[in-house]
């Protein structure tokens, strides 16, 4: 914990151990101030991917895209491959779907993550190419599946129309994805740190901890 004081600046009431996986270890961290932050700490990594996630949630961030919110970035300890990040409350948008009550909310929090997410493509676009079908052709026929020939000939007539497609290429987000994404006031979080936080039944977070 007294790195985390160090790298903060700010006393540390507690800092406790949330939620873990084979590849991350999760911390609720609270300030002696009463405010809520989140550490996440790489077990299976290295310091090039803990600074990777650090400096794609500041390029986001810099994007300014409207509607989408990204947490602030507190401190990055790459000896410890740790990061702190501002605590996120809200349901992610896989928590949001299994609510029989909210489908007119879900469907318009799907019209706003496809939305920024056409943004981010727009905004990480690189060139315009055709469609790399030699490399899904390639993908697909590793696959660990058996298709039958009528399947086969559907396929391939895919790929030959996608051929003739030109396409946006560009970086990839890779945590955009339903488990990451947390909605809240008719904005969208997009949490790449940690997997699926939600406020915690035991400790809620106050109101003006986190503005989205």
């Amino acid at each position: 914990m007294s790195d985390l004081e160090r790298a903060l600046g700010e006393k540390i009431s507690r800092c406790d151990l949330w939620r873990k996986n084979w590849r991350n270890r999760i911390y609720f961290v609270q300030f002696a101030s009463g405010e809520l932050a989140v550490a996440k700490q790489v077990v299976r990594g290295d310091d090039a991917m803990v600074q990777c996630q650090y400096d794609q949630l500041r390029a986001l961030a810099a994007l300014g895209i409207p509607g989408l919110h990204l947490p602030r970035a507190l401190a990055l300890i790459v000896p410890k491959r740790t990061v702190i990040m501002e605590f996120v409350p809200g349901p992610t948008l896989r928590e949001l779907s299994r609510h029989d009550d909210s489908t007119d909310e879900l469907v318009a929090v799907c019209e706003l993550c496809g939305q920024i997410l056409a943004r981010i493509h727009l905004a990480w676009t690189q060139e315009i190419a055709p469609m790399p079908v030699e490399v899904l052709a390639r993908d697909l026929a590793a696959a660990p599946w058996h298709l039958s020939s009528r399947e086969k000939a559907i396929l391939n007539s895919c790929l030959e129309t996608l051929a003739q497609a030109n396409v946006s290429v560009g970086q990839v987000c890779y945590d955009y994805q339903s488990k990451n994404l947390l909605y809240n006031k008719g904005e969208l979080m997009e949490n790449l740190l940690t997997p699926a936080i939600a406020t915690p039944s035991a400790r809620q977070a106050p109101r003006n901890v986190i503005c989205i």
